[in-house]
């Protein structure tokens, strides 16, 4: 398995970055009174609001995944995250390949930090041995949101949907 962008923090670095978050907020909200703007969030170009806080995103399970390997051998899937800044920059996460099936389960959890968050893309993929791996579906998008969130993902080719929990605090 590999992850990407983890991030080891004490109480004491958790409680610097609420500082933080909270006096980012307080500026938000002064600059939206002083420009009477109803607005409190900004774009940087991708989808979705440009959000503060610490990302974690747990990966649960899919359903209905096409079936990319043919008739009588099942896929192999997995899932990649690629988590956006406000910069652009790129920030990656990869669960473990389930073998031989369209309904797989992960239930693995990806730290991408502190950070001013844009949005997090997810794709499902098919581990080939021998071959590149296959692309299952094309690209599910999300556009983030503080707080705690149950959520999933339609996967834009219309076959199934990936489930997953994240929190922006």
């Amino acid at each position: 398995m590999m992850i990407v962008g983890i991030s080891v923090t004490t109480a004491a670095t958790l409680t610097v970055e609420r500082e933080v978050s909270r006096s980012h907020e307080q500026e938000s909200v002064q600059k939206r009174e002083t420009q009477g703007s109803g607005s409190n969030s900004s774009t940087n170009g991708l989808q979705g609001p440009i959000e503060y806080g610490y990302l974690i995103i747990y990966i649960k399970y899919a359903v209905g995944l096409s079936d990319t390997d043919g008739v009588g051998n099942l896929p192999d899937p997995y899932v990649v995250l690629n988590a956006y800044d406000r910069w652009g920059n790129l920030y990656i996460g990869q669960t473990s390949y389930v073998q031989g099936t369209v309904n797989p389960a992960w239930y693995e959890v990806f730290y991408f930090g502190t950070n001013y968050w844009s949005e997090v893309r997810i794709q499902v993929f098919d581990e080939d041995f021998l071959y590149w791996d296959d692309v299952m579906t094309p690209v599910g998008y999300l556009s983030l949101t503080p707080g705690y969130h149950y959520n999933y993902v339609f996967l834009t080719n219309g076959y199934g949907y990936v489930v997953f929990d994240y929190y922006l605090i």
